[in-house]
């Protein structure tokens, strides 16, 4: 029981410790804003960061290849959902005016940054993570068949 407690509260406080590095970057994307490069690469290190929080503990190939599958989905999905329902549904409530409304150019700008940062970072820890874990495996087991060579 005391060995658990301990590795629960390491794993609080290094969940800790990246949630400060990940204000500290989204701080930071706010004050460089995201116009030029400086800004799109710490807002990618913050997403990441985000996603390491909630996959550091995934000892499957499967949850991974489903983080890939998601991410190309979810992207596609956004996609949809803002040019195909809510736009549409603004046409209909406001009119044609209501697309430049201030209300949709929030919404845009949140399904947008969604897709840009997000979509990217799930499919790379999606494959890195199953390429990770693959190898882990293949090299386990021929090392297991080595050893059972050997005798």
């Amino acid at each position: 029981m005391p060995v658990k407690l301990s590795a629960l509260i390491r794993l609080k406080h290094g969940t800790g410790i990246l949630l400060v590095v990940f204000c500290v970057l989204a701080i930071g994307v706010v004050f460089i804003g995201l116009d030029d490069v400086p800004g799109y690469i710490l807002g990618y290190l913050a997403t990441t960061i985000i996603f390491y929080i909630a996959i550091r503990g995934w000892r499957t190939i499967k949850r991974f290849l489903i983080l890939f599958i998601v991410s190309i989905v979810g992207a596609i999905f956004l996609s949809f959902l803002y040019v195909e329902v809510i736009s549409r549904i603004a046409i209909i409530i406001g009119g044609a005016h209501a697309l430049e409304s201030t209300q949709m150019e929030i919404i845009e700008a949140v399904i947008t940054y969604l897709i840009l940062f997000a979509t990217p970072v799930g499919i790379f820890m999606g494959i890195v993570g199953s390429i990770t874990l693959g190898v882990r495996r293949f090299t386990a087991l021929k090392g297991r068949n080595s050893r059972a060579g050997s005798t």
